[in-house]
């Protein structure tokens, strides 16, 4: 009897603008099938939390780029509770660090150097081409990895997405109204599809979908229908 050859689990890719349901979504949909969640944010928040730990101005490649340049990040799920990816570098469990308020203070200034993200790039595809990742994004289908299995860009009307924002950011204990977070997202929308590099765009191959009038299991129902038309029903 010949060897059986087993197929790695199929990488999963969520695109899509701020406030269209990737996090949570992409998170209910690992849960569900087993798999990894990765945000591609969360190597950007990695790296601004090394560049703040050495002191890097958040705004010059040539100090950050050094700063970052040992990263090594692993990506865990949560073991306990509700879903949520852990980040570490280096073995360090970093996950509360990144998403600290100094870290959000400076991530947006790291993220946009392009020497920082084709650093990344490299990272992201380790991770991600390991497979049975749901990875999330805004280049993730395009960029990072154009291989996958399935790519879905998801989206939904710029009311929608500010409502959801802001509904988020008092709950959050955030006093904020809701026409400053709707510009706050019109202004990221344009700035992430018009920039130079990387800019957010569905692949010609991805699968669009609307989350307006979804919940997240619905919506994640709709990725799953998709997931069995093309044979990748399957578990780790």
């Amino acid at each position: 009897m010949g060897l059986v050859r087993l197929m790695p689990a199929p990488v999963i890719t969520i695109d899509g603008p701020v406030g269209s349901g990737k996090s949570t979504v992409g998170q209910l949909l690992a849960e569900r099938r087993g798999y990894l969640c990765v945000d591609s944010g969360l190597f950007y928040r990695a790296a601004a939390l090394a560049a703040q730990r050495a002191g890097a101005d958040p705004s010059d490649a040539g100090e950050v780029v050094p700063a970052i340049a040992n990263l090594e990040l692993e990506f865990r799920p949560e073991t306990e509770g509700a879903y949520r990816t852990r980040v570490l570098s280096g073995g360090e469990d970093v996950t509360e660090g990144v998403y600290s308020v100094d870290v959000e203070a400076i991530v947006s200034d790291v993220s946009r150097l392009p020497e920082v993200r084709a650093h990344l790039l490299g990272e992201q595809r380790r991770v991600i081409g390991q497979g049975g990742v749901v990875a999330l994004g805004r280049d993730i289908g395009t960029v990072v990895w154009p291989e996958a299995e399935l790519k879905v860009y998801l989206d939904a009307p710029l009311e929608t997405r500010a409502l959801r924002k802001w509904q988020q950011r008092r709950t959050d204990g955030e006093c904020i109204a809701f026409a400053r977070v709707r510009d706050l997202l019109e202004t990221r929308d344009r700035i992430d599809s018009t920039r130079a590099d990387a800019p957010l765009a569905a692949a010609v191959d991805a699968v669009r979908i609307d989350s307006d009038d979804s919940s997240p299991e619905e919506t994640v129902a709709q990725i799953e229908v998709l997931l069995r038309d093309r044979g990748l029903n399957h578990g780790c």
